[in-house]
């Protein structure tokens, strides 16, 4: 009898998140990143994050999850992966991640000490976005290529 509970707790656990909506789902992985705690718990919610990407339905929250993998693999300090992520997450049409996946793309040029890529991406960055908290950050950006 106790087999056939954890079955349908199972079950019922797959058809509530068949069911859910994309921000359902994304507002779900979120609160597993924000729990991981062990390298098995991280390698498991980067792949729900990177399927969760990969669908078509997701709208804007691809750009969140691509811009939260970016971030676990850049605390890794896998910045060639981060910045394979934070692309994705930059350029995503109407992201309201855009801006802060710009800013590390830029860091992780100059993690990986391309300095060039990063002084184009800080060019672009100051052209895009002209608010005054964005030319304070060019500006410190700025400052590291020195």
């Amino acid at each position: 009898m106790p087999i056939y509970f954890a079955v349908l707790l199972i079950l019922s656990t797959l058809v509530s998140v068949a069911n859910a909506s994309p921000a359902q789902e994304y507002d779900r992985l979120y609160e597993e990143y924000s729990c991981a705690k062990t390298t098995a718990d991280w390698q498991t919610i980067l792949g729900k994050l990177e399927r969760f990407a990969e669908r078509n339905d997701a709208g804007l929250y691809r750009a969140n999850a691509y811009y939260w993998i970016g971030e676990r693999h850049y605390d890794r300090r896998d910045y060639s992966l981060a910045l394979a992520a934070f692309e994705k997450a930059s350029t995503i049409p109407g992201s309201y991640k855009e801006r802060d996946a710009r800013i590390k793309v830029i860091y992780c040029y100059l993690k990986l000490e391309l300095f060039t890529t990063a002084k184009w991406e800080i060019d672009r960055f100051e052209r895009e976005f002209t608010g005054e908290a964005e030319v304070k950050m060019a500006k410190n950006m700025r400052k590291a290529l020195k």
